[in-house]
């Protein structure tokens, strides 16, 4: 399963100059190549571009409804593609070797930032919506200004919402021609040079990486393995996900649910307290989680969503029950928005 490679004013097939036709028989392509999980026809809708001569065609298809927006000009050329974040849920979106929406946008930003120029539309771009590189085509966009400096504006009484945290992300990516810089409305950008933006960002602490035996990054082979060792010969249950495998081990030990990237190697490991992981029993703190917390809260922004609590730089969350620990789940940071997405976390 390859990733999709944003090149040539392209996503895959679908390149920029096309008719509305050839647009429809490249999506068709790009779904081919996505799997089964496409048995149902695209939706199109027809929308306003307003200022422009020309017309745009909202496309969404999939089960996470994954959106691309086309805009032609008055030739019937397309001269715009939007897409969302959904698509990385099908595929590791990468350009210039770096994945735009599993990185948050201040990587992704500052990463690019080393050879281009880009405008922004706020006089410091970790505060910003748009983040426009006009030699290259493209355009980035995000659901909201929050940044590390700021995070403590948006938090809550048990930590930063989900949502909010998910804005640290791209939302947005849009692949235009030059030609039409004006209609990303962006006409009071400030224009940023090449490394000149460098991001502020707290000293995050080192990834946990692993559970018990397991490590984040094996491969399917050497997990299954590790797992055969705690749960002595487990059933296996395999449920495909947009690009990932999550599989679910179970005997009379335990279970726990690994997820697998597109390239079989896991990303994530779930477990509750149970004989084979023994989570409370190998961390007795785990029984006072609010002491947890706090403390982990001193190194990592603490992300909640109902009864669950994450710290996606060190990779870890929990479920809670009452006042204690009643699973616990190890991740890889860049699966931190997927997780989320697929309504893991």
């Amino acid at each position: 399963m390859e990733n999709i490679k944003l090149e040539n004013k392209a996503i895959g097939p679908l390149h920029l100059g096309m008719t509305r036709q050839q647009t429809e028989e490249a999506l068709n392509c790009l779904l081919r190549e996505w799997g089964p999980d496409f048995d149902s026809p695209i939706s199109q809708t027809e929308e306003e571009w307003y200022g422009f001569e020309g017309s745009c065609v909202r496309y969404i298809f999939g089960r996470f409804s994954a959106l691309f927006l086309v805009h032609f000009n008055s030739e019937g050329k397309s001269v715009c593609i939007t897409f969302d974040s959904s698509v990385s849920l099908y595929r590791e979106v990468l350009f210039e070797e770096i994945p735009v929406f599993s990185a948050e946008a201040a990587e992704v930003i500052y990463q690019l930032n080393q050879q281009h120029s880009f405008l922004c539309d706020s006089e410091n771009p970790q505060t910003g919506y748009h983040y426009v590189f006009p030699q290259l085509g493209i355009d980035f966009e995000r659901a909201d200004s929050i940044c590390y400096e700021t995070a403590s504006d948006f938090m809550g009484e048990e930590g930063l919402d989900a949502d909010d945290f998910s804005h640290f992300h791209l939302l947005f990516v849009r692949l235009f021609d030059p030609n039409y810089l004006n209609a990303l409305s962006l006409h009071e950008a400030e224009e940023i040079l090449p490394q000149h933006f460098i991001p502020k960002l707290p000293n995050f602490p080192k990834a946990v990486g692993e559970l018990f035996s397991l490590q984040i990054g094996l491969s399917k082979e050497q997990t299954e393995q590790a797992v055969a060792a705690l749960l002595h010969t487990p059933a296996a249950q395999t449920t495909q996900i947009g690009r990932f495998e999550q599989v679910s081990y179970r005997s009379e030990q335990g279970q726990i649910c690994v997820w697998y990237d597109q390239n079989q190697k896991s990303v994530a490991f779930q477990t509750e307290d149970c004989p084979a992981f023994p989570v409370l029993e190998s961390f007795p703190q785990l029984n006072f989680l609010q002491g947890v917390l706090e403390s982990l809260s001193q190194k990592d922004i603490l992300v909640c969503n109902c009864e669950q609590f994450a710290f996606p730089h060190f990779g870890m969350s929990f479920s809670r029950n009452g006042e204690h620990c009643s699973s616990l789940t190890v991740f890889c940071p860049s699966f931190w928005l997927s997780s989320f997405m697929l309504g893991i976390f």
